[in-house]
């Protein structure tokens, strides 16, 4: 008497979750219009808010995500697409409408919307501690 051993797959749930890289999904590129400026993502602050660098006035302000569910997922250094608040006296709030892809960054980097080192780190600074490494 021999038992069949069979492997649990889950059903159809592996074909589910599976995530398919090769089928890009094409989305038509957003451009920036009137009241609207591209930003980077600094800092999430939880609670649907996110700090951000906004490209044209070189400013951090605080963006809220309206619409978290539709944008996916918002991560540090993600570049996005800002609603500013115009008729409100703090001028440093600003509303989130929609999340760059990689492809649509490098569009965007080509059409000369933004630029090239927008996308790069700018926090990233020598500490001076003090310490001479050489004078040992």
């Amino acid at each position: 008497m021999s038992q069949h051993v069979l492997k649990n797959k889950g059903g159809n749930r592996h074909r589910r979750f599976k995530k398919h890289k090769d089928q890009a999904i094409a989305r038509e590129l957003v451009l920036k219009e009137e009241d609207q400026t591209y930003g980077k993502v600094i800092q999430l602050l939880g609670n649907n808010r996110i700090k951000v660098f906004c490209y044209d006035q070189n400013k951090t302000r605080i963006a809220m995500i309206r619409k978290s569910n539709k944008l996916g997922m918002i991560s540090v250094d993600d570049i996005v697409l800002l609603s500013l608040r115009v008729d409100m006296t703090n001028d440093n709030k600003c509303d989130v409408i929609y999340k760059y892809a990689r492809d649509e960054i490098t569009s965007l980097k080509e059409k000369g919307e933004i630029r090239g080192d927008f996308n790069e780190n700018r926090d990233e600074k020598e500490e001076d501690i003090g310490f001479d490494f050489d004078s040992i």
